[in-house]
């Protein structure tokens, strides 16, 4: 007798059942390593053997928007790395989208204290908008995390540290945080000898008037950002990467714009100001800033791909003709 369509449905599926029920516990985990984990906990109804194997998975992703509430959230993430920390477990990736009001208790320094061991990889933490007050701070074990492949920090704030050491950083996104001073902010660059992408958003708490990019390995660099509150007579971006091939520089707050070493660009975008103007009352100042446009654009003439605002071509053609 011939199956239904219904009744081959039901035995496909119950082989696919049998398949996986026979993969070992580490692969299975594996697997549930790239599910979020609102849905890898879901896996825990399907049987007794499946209820406890998403607390093994190398890696967390969470957003608090997810639970009822913020303490929730917290009590769930608290109940997760005890666990971890009892069954001596070692996180590969942790990523925390977060969203807390002024009296939510502090919690993202002591997590990352916790998974910043030899083992993590990728660290991406995202603190919903928010007043300074509620930034929480990097714990300084972070700087000396010498597995971490991947780091994403928004919202947070970057202390003072004696030492960075961070060997196989590749990728870098720095959002919106507030820093000790800019000179940690340089050498947290800096001392990243692998590091190959950068992104940099300014924010209105991180008070980085000069911006320095130096680095021997950078292949891509994203600045962005358009901070009112800089002076702007100080304000400045120095890139010298001798590698760099693609640079997006979407920031209007910095009046002065280097680049050194250009000779591997590209590609460019060039999308914001440089809220210049000719002031005929000062010979010497005009001719500094015609001098720094200039540089600017013969460091970039080499590139085969270009985008370019009309507002920062207008500053060129001003300062550049006759």
């Amino acid at each position: 007798m011939k199956r239904t369509c219904l009744e081959r449905t039901v035995c496909s599926s119950k082989a696919k059942e049998d398949l996986i029920s026979q993969l070992p516990d580490s692969l299975i985990t594996q697997i549930l390593f790239y599910l979020q984990t609102k849905k890898a906990v879901t896996t825990s109804v399907l049987s007794k053997r499946w209820r406890s194997l998403w607390l093994s998975t190398p890696g967390l992703v969470l957003i608090s928007n997810d639970f009822t509430d913020y303490n929730a959230f917290v009590s769930f993430v608290d109940k997760f790395l005890g666990f971890s920390r009892e069954q001596k477990l070692c996180l590969h990736k942790l990523k925390l989208s977060i969203r807390k009001g002024e009296n939510d208790q502090d919690c993202v320094t002591r997590w990352i204290d916790f998974v910043a061991t030899p083992k993590l990889k990728h660290l991406d933490v995202e603190i919903g908008p928010t007043r300074c007050e509620c930034f929480e701070v990097i714990p300084l074990s972070l700087y000396s995390c010498e597995s971490l492949l991947y780091l994403r920090l928004n919202h947070v704030c970057l202390g003072k540290f004696e030492s960075v050491s961070l060997p196989c950083l590749k990728t870098m996104s720095l959002e919106q945080n507030i820093y000790a001073n800019e000179a940690d902010l340089e050498s947290l660059i800096s001392t990243c000898p692998v590091l190959e992408d950068l992104s940099f958003v300014s924010g209105a708490y991180d008070k980085v008037n000069v911006l320095r990019v130096q680095s021997q390995t950078l292949t891509s660099l994203n600045i962005e950002g358009c901070v009112e509150y800089l002076d702007l007579d100080k304000s400045e971006v120095l890139i010298d990467a001798t590698r760099l091939k693609y640079l997006n520089l979407e920031a209007d707050q910095y009046e002065s714009k280097t680049i050194r070493n250009s000779g591997s660009l590209t590609k460019v975008n060039l999308l914001g100001y440089f809220h210049m103007k000719n002031n005929d009352d000062d010979d010497e100042v005009d001719l500094q800033k015609r001098d720094m446009v200039h540089n600017f654009f013969t460091s970039i003439s080499g590139v085969s791909d270009m985008k370019i605002s009309s507002q920062a071509f207008a500053v060129y053609a001003c300062f550049t003709s006759s």
